[in-house]
């Protein structure tokens, strides 16, 4: 299996580590998409929005809401792929903004198939 067939078919349980540690259910709302620059492949995982999880109140400053992970770049000897686990956020009255969130780094390993997380 290629790397991005390992991602997709791990998608799901990525979705139940972050309701795990986050109680926001994301369930199939999780994507994946390849990118590639001057010649170097990378990931980018990121949710379709969440605000109709938010709370009155928060649907007064948020627009909209999202996780977004970036890196998505082969380490270690290419047998792990790192992300750094962010949420974003456009304002109802304009402007956007993102802060680190969940966990400080996420690893998938490829050989087991798993996803690591760490503070």
């Amino acid at each position: 299996m290629t790397t991005l067939e390992k991602l997709l078919n791990r998608l799901p349980s990525l979705e139940v580590l972050i309701e795990a540690q986050t109680g926001i259910n994301v369930k199939g709302k999780m994507n994946l998409e390849v990118q590639e620059s001057r010649g170097k492949v990378t990931y980018r995982i990121f949710s379709k929005s969440l605000r109709d999880q938010l709370c009155p109140l928060s649907r007064q400053i948020f627009k909209d809401i999202n996780f977004f992970f970036w890196g998505g770049s082969l380490v270690q000897e290419d047998t792990r792929v790192w992300f750094s686990p962010q949420v974003s956020y456009e304002h109802v009255m304009g402007g956007s903004n993102g802060c680190d969130v969940i966990w400080q780094n996420l690893w998938f390993d490829l050989e087991t198939e798993t996803w690591i997380p760490s503070k």
